[in-house]
């Protein structure tokens, strides 16, 4: 079909004459394909032929890096990736655009992302993703390709494709563009894609200070029940969101003081840290009586497989030395700096770790004897937190 650049919709004028044109073309026994994406600069015969001896360098999947070294192939690239009709050929087209993002011709490259993003070929889906990441952050706020990747974020189905479309929204300043952060939203809801809602928090957390109020507010309220998730980095980086979001609401501060008894080493860490940011003294003497604990808080998602074929895994550490006491300590350095005597944190030596960290404790015991009103904030939650 003949489709138009303003998002994949028919055109007016091509629904008129488009479909007359190509069934004469058949009967020439001309290509279909050629009118599949309409682009501005359209090739000469001679350029033709020459991005047909530039598929015969593929190597595998992809075109050499000779052939990309000074991308004076993109706008040949560009071609293929619109009218090729082998979808190896139209994927490794679409990731030799995303390496030559800055040699292509925006019009005809948005034209191509937003065709072919629609593509149920992964390997096509995934080049045309990567093509959108590159356009994106110079794409008005409503573009057809920010709708695009902001819907493949926001529907359920193929985790990959949500992650990857996330991290491409990502490159925009979008904390107050509505479409994208209802997609970050959404994303905050995904099911059984645990890596697709950690990756939406973390993004959220980092941008938490650009939202509207209202937008504040339901995402705090969301970060809230996340908090009692099942997977100990969604629980820790929904308490630095909400930190983030919302920094003075009680019902914040005492989550985050609950979430200091969490089951497990990571989201007790980053509890501490949001709380130690927020400048929270009740958490003092929690911290302080929390030395030793050798609980490790670093957490690993399961692996995934990125578009482009290659595995990932999100991992989330709270500490360089991987240890809930280091961290706590760091956090109480970090709470008490802008008093008038801060504790200050020795430093460590791996080579002797657990004997510098005991001693640390005992510096933070003595430290709060003698600043008895800074441990005078608040008792230590009671219940199970989860």
């Amino acid at each position: 079909m003949c489709i138009g650049r303003g998002g994949g919709a028919l055109v007016a004028k091509w629904t008129a004459c488009g479909l007359w044109v190509c069934a004469l073309l058949a009967c020439a026994g001309l290509p279909l394909r050629a009118f599949s994406i309409p682009l501005e600069h359209e090739r000469s015969e001679a350029e033709v032929q020459e991005a047909e001896q530039l598929v015969e360098t593929l190597e595998g999947s992809a075109f050499s890096d000779e052939v990309l070294a000074d991308c004076k192939s993109a706008s040949l690239l560009t071609w293929l990736a619109a009218r090729h009709a082998d979808g190896r050929v139209v994927a490794a087209s679409l990731w030799g655009m995303a390496a030559c993002a800055e040699d292509l011709h925006p019009p005809d490259a948005l034209a191509v992302a937003s065709a072919r993003l629609r593509s149920e070929d992964r390997g096509v889906q995934g080049g045309a993703m990567a093509v959108a990441q590159e356009l994106m952050p110079h794409l008005p706020p409503d573009s057809d390709v920010i709708a695009r990747v902001a819907l493949l974020a926001s529907e359920d189905g193929d985790g990959a494709v949500r992650i990857e479309a996330l991290e491409a929204l990502d490159r925009r300043p979008w904390s107050t563009e509505p479409t994208v952060v209802d997609a970050f939203f959404a994303a905050l809801h995904a099911e059984n894609a645990p890596t697709v809602v950690a990756t939406a928090l973390d993004r959220i957390q980092q941008r938490a200070a650009g939202f509207t109020a209202d937008d504040r507010l339901r995402l705090r309220l969301v970060c809230q029940l996340l908090t009692q998730d099942r997977d100990p980095a969604i629980r820790g980086i929904s308490a630095q969101a909400l930190a983030q979001l919302d920094p003075s609401a009680p019902a914040v501060l005492q989550r985050l003081m609950e979430l200091l008894e969490d089951r497990h080493g990571y989201t007790r860490a980053i509890a501490a840290d949001a709380l130690a940011a927020l400048g929270h003294e009740p958490a003092i003497p929690i911290l302080v009586a929390g030395v030793p604990d050798e609980a490790a808080c670093s957490w690993k998602m399961l692996p995934w497989t990125r578009l482009n074929g290659t595995d990932d895994r999100l991992t989330f550490v709270a500490s360089p030395f991987d240890r809930v006491d280091h961290s706590w300590l760091m956090a109480l350095e970090a709470l008490t700096a802008g008093s008038d005597s801060p504790f200050v944190l020795r430093d460590i030596n791996q080579q002797y770790l657990g004997l510098d960290l005991i001693a640390a404790g005992r510096d933070a015991a003595r430290w709060l004897e003698a600043h008895p009103r800074l441990g005078q904030g608040g008792d230590p939650p009671s219940g199970d937190a989860p």
